[in-house]
């Protein structure tokens, strides 16, 4: 068996795994599931937006933070006080990120032609991510994450009404990444991935 189709067996045997202990957001399923019907791509890495709050030391590291809250969609301000309360001494940071997905393609003219699709979705912050030996890495993007300060050592940075306007951005950003869902299948599905 060729290097390609063990990756791709090795990327389908992680998701379905993935999928039966519930870790895949649930916006996200019907587009890996359309990807990875398409035998020149798999699925490596997903996720359909998220609002995430972090507890840091300062700046954000990956992996280092305290998670105070992590919803896969709109939040209300009550939920943010509630994340606030009690957070301790630190950085409390809100990360609003939209969808972003890691597809390996075949080949460099298959990547070519996912990417373009994307990007006629609406996927236009998407890009080659990478090139390697077990393939191409597409980098399917809705929107650049966008990070900002909550509270730094126990003092509140923004007031009720510059929280509710980050709110609002991350709204709109849900709402987006539901219509490009929807543009994207319907683009995958005249691939033939269906």
């Amino acid at each position: 068996m060729n290097t390609w189709l063990l990756e791709r067996a090795r990327h389908l045997e992680k998701l379905e795994k993935a999928l039966k202990k519930g870790l895949v957001d649930e916006g996200v399923i019907p587009i890996l599931m359309a990807i990875n019907r398409c035998s020149s791509y798999v699925t490596k890495s997903s996720c359909y937006g998220r609002i995430h709050i972090t507890l840091e030391e300062g700046l954000i590291k990956k992996g280092r933070g305290k998670t105070l809250l992590k919803i896969h969609g709109p939040i209300g301000i009550d939920m943010v006080r509630q994340a606030l309360t009690g957070a301790g001494d630190g950085v409390v940071w809100m990360n609003v990120e939209g969808t972003i997905l890691h597809v390996a393609a075949e080949n460099l003219e298959k990547a070519g032609e996912l990417l373009g699709v994307a990007w006629e979705a609406g996927y236009r912050y998407s890009s080659i991510y990478s090139l390697g030996g077990r393939g191409v890495t597409v980098e399917i993007l809705l929107a650049p994450k966008y990070s900002i300060p909550l509270m730094a050592w126990g003092e509140e940075l923004l007031d009720v009404e510059e929280i509710l306007e980050v709110l609002k951005y991350a709204e709109k950003l849900f709402s987006e990444a539901e219509k490009t869902r929807h543009r994207f299948l319907s683009l995958l599905g005249k691939m033939g991935c269906r």
